[in-house]
């Protein structure tokens, strides 16, 4: 008759009541040979106080059904896949896709015998500061996936592997920031949220602040006449290539620019006998889903997805007498400024990832290669 053991001797596999509402939505796969199956289960986890890194909760099913079954090793890794199309040699699977490991655990120390039934062990990975989101961009797509790998006696292998969706939860805080841009004649200050999310309207504003006079008790004032804004996606491209080919090839760098977004400010239409020396009007922006936008993102040596926000303003000089006042009409003199902003576009992150702690035992977390779990108490 099977019976259902820990793998771990100190982690009882239990379920936390009301947890599933708090992780993204498990995947599941499953390997089977001869006498051994192993299904390997993996969802992303909160970030909270205690667990304030990136990470994925791994579960381990695995069903003996012969008796002093040997595994040699049994291992789990989280591989990243980048996929280029910018390769030196397209023909070639390695330089279009790289595969990396990122993290890897040894789930058992040594070789070791298991009796008949199915063994439950759960570990935490985490994944390395800095890691981009899942996405596809224009040059360039990035994967993630988790594989275990079982060897058993006389070198059979059994692999399973799970392709996993990951964003990173690390979220800016909801507040705007002030940037500017200096000219001659003025600067001109934008705020705006410190980082911003596909398919979100949000809000702006441009301040025009004068700084010159042309004689004493003699501004120059100006107005906003038009505003328009649009939101670009840049992305920076090395060419990559293989091990094999990396001494025969040249690398190549490559940049592009798409436009998101794009609209036209309502403006306040002030009198320009109200007008100041410090201009400000005020706008909501938005990031479409049309365009299929990419988050920021930045792996050294081989790409990077930034964003801006450009402004176009028409402005026009409105005349003011010797009292300082400005004066109805305009002195004919204008000017046409084309500043850009840096702006971050953040992955959305789902519900079910933001909130606080769950309640329950902390599965032992791997962020060293090779690091071995507790010792199993056979």
């Amino acid at each position: 008759m099977r019976r259902s053991t820990s793998l771990f001797s100190c982690l009882p596999c239990c379920t936390t009541p009301g947890s599933a509402a708090k992780r993204t939505r498990a995947s599941a796969s499953t390997a089977q040979h001869e006498n051994v199956v192993i299904r390997l289960e993996a969802h992303q986890q909160q970030r909270t106080a205690v667990n304030d890194l990136d990470s994925f909760l791994v579960v381990l099913d695995m069903t003996v059904n012969a008796t002093n079954t040997l595994f040699e090793s049994l291992e789990v890794e989280i591989q990243r896949i980048i996929t280029s199309k910018k390769a030196t040699r397209k023909q070639c699977k390695d330089c279009v896709a790289d595969v990396q490991t990122i993290r890897k655990c040894n789930v058992i120390p040594g070789p070791q015998s298991f009796s008949v039934g199915t063994h439950k062990s759960s570990a935490t990975l985490d994944i390395p500061s800095g890691s981009p989101a899942t996405l596809t961009s224009k040059h360039h797509s990035i994967e993630y996936q988790i594989i275990a790998t079982a060897l058993l006696k006389d070198g059979l292998t059994i692999s399973t592997i799970e392709p996993i969706t990951f964003t990173p939860t690390t979220a800016q805080a909801p507040k705007t920031l002030t940037r500017r841009t200096a000219y001659t004649e003025f600067d001109i200050d934008i705020t705006l949220p410190q980082s911003i999310h596909t398919g979100n309207t949000f809000p702006c504003s441009v301040v025009l602040n004068t700084h010159t006079k042309e004689a004493p008790n003699r501004h120059r004032r100006w107005s906003i006449r038009r505003l328009d804004w649009r939101i670009e996606e840049h992305e920076t491209s090395t060419s990559s290539s293989c091990a094999q080919h990396k001494s025969d090839t040249k690398p190549s760098i490559s940049t592009s620019t798409r436009t998101l977004s794009s609209g036209e400010a309502e403006l306040s239409r002030r009198p320009d006998t109200e007008l100041a020396d410090n201009t400000t009007e005020k706008f909501l922006a938005s990031l479409s889903t049309r365009n299929n936008p990419s988050p920021d993102a930045h792996l050294p040596d081989r790409f990077r997805v930034s964003h801006t926000i450009a402004l176009e303003l028409l402005v026009a000089e409105v005349p003011t007498g010797p009292d300082g006042l400005s004066r109805t009409g305009s002195s004919g003199v204008v000017r046409i400024l084309k500043p850009k902003f840096d702006v971050v576009v953040a992955p959305s992150v789902p519900a079910e990832l933001v909130g606080g702690a769950e309640r329950g035992q902390t599965p032992p977390r791997y962020n060293h290669d090779g690091e071995a779990p507790p010792a199993y108490d056979g």
